[in-house]
């Protein structure tokens, strides 16, 4: 019985210790745009997770959870490349038969240019945490949010990605 009143206690006390959150999802891509800007819900626990829900403009409900790393490192980035190649070749031929002899010479070339740039940028900053979010939805859509948030404000941000090309920015 003892074991009971405790484990009721602690359901209880976690109970009080959630505290139901909200974070913004804002389009950053055409696709997004069609849909709008979107609100997650999730619930936090103190225990470096919970679970989350969005509740698109159709009705599509998506649910899944989150979770955050302590002392982690965020970062941005970008890439791109421009390939291209370049060549010379030069031959000779040199056929002998009933007719004579005949020679050929031949010439050829291709040139192009190669560029590649990469720009990225990342940051251990005291009390910041590392997140992800999988959501499921009950018609088929599936989204992740990749986020960081400061773990005395509680705020942060990130970008999210759903299964039909859309990409959002997430605040909360």
């Amino acid at each position: 019985m003892k074991n009971n009143n405790y484990i009721i206690l602690f359901m209880a006390a976690m109970t009080l210790a959630s505290c139901a959150q909200t974070g913004t999802l804002y389009p950053a891509n055409k696709q997004a745009e069609k849909t709008g800007s979107l609100t997650l819900q999730y619930t936090t626990y103190g225990t470096g997770g919970g679970p989350a829900k969005i509740t698109m403009p159709s009705g599509e409900v998506l649910r899944g959870e989150y979770r955050v790393v302590e002392n982690s490192v965020f970062g941005f980035g970008s890439s791109s490349t421009t390939a291209s190649d370049s060549a010379v070749s030069t031959g000779h031929a040199t056929a002998s038969g009933p007719g004579g002899v005949t020679t050929a010479n031949a010439l050829g070339t291709a040139s192009g240019t190669a560029h590649a740039t990469n720009n990225s940028f990342s940051q251990s900053t005291p009390g910041s945490r590392n997140g992800m979010c999988a959501l499921a939805g009950d018609k088929g859509t599936n989204g992740s949010c990749d986020f960081f948030v400061n773990r005395f404000t509680g705020s942060g941000g990130g970008t999210c990605k759903f299964s039909n090309g859309a990409e959002y920015n997430l605040m909360f």
